[in-house]
């Protein structure tokens, strides 16, 4: 099954973190099992300082399993942050609504170190990603 990745762990990976996340990042990118899309492709790509390290990136990027964001996952994201405002749940970023929104729409889990995810799983269809352990 496919996982999405969040920035937060892209982040913590390309600065060479050592962390649970970045231990399953490894695996998912190992296994083919890494997924994508546009917003996340953005924010990695609009932190990147050396335009060599930013050419190499969105080359192997073009590699993961892309998800489209089409008009139906705005609109799914639009009404995730009003009903997690409706529970008193405030998330910093609306972008993290849309990705999660897009995780839903595709039924995908995310794979995140971010407190706003932790809170969309806590109170929505957004799954985490939990590896299989054999």
């Amino acid at each position: 099954m496919d996982c999405l990745v969040d920035t937060s762990v892209w982040v913590d990976f390309l600065n060479g973190q050592t962390n649970v996340q970045v231990e399953q990042f490894r695996s998912l990118l190992l296994a083919g099992s890494m997924a994508t899309t546009s917003v996340v492709i953005m924010e990695i790509l609009q932190g990147i300082r050396s335009d060599r390290q930013c050419r190499n990136i969105q080359q192997k990027m073009k590699c993961l399993t892309h998800y489209a964001i089409d008009e139906q996952c705005y609109v799914e994201s639009a009404m995730l942050y009003r009903q997690l405002r409706k529970k008193g749940v405030t998330i910093r970023k609306s972008v993290d609504c849309l990705i999660a929104a897009v995780c839903i729409h595709y039924r995908v889990p995310i794979l995140h170190r971010d407190r706003d995810f932790s809170q969309i799983v806590a109170h929505s269809d957004l799954m985490n990603f939990a590896p299989d352990i054999h």
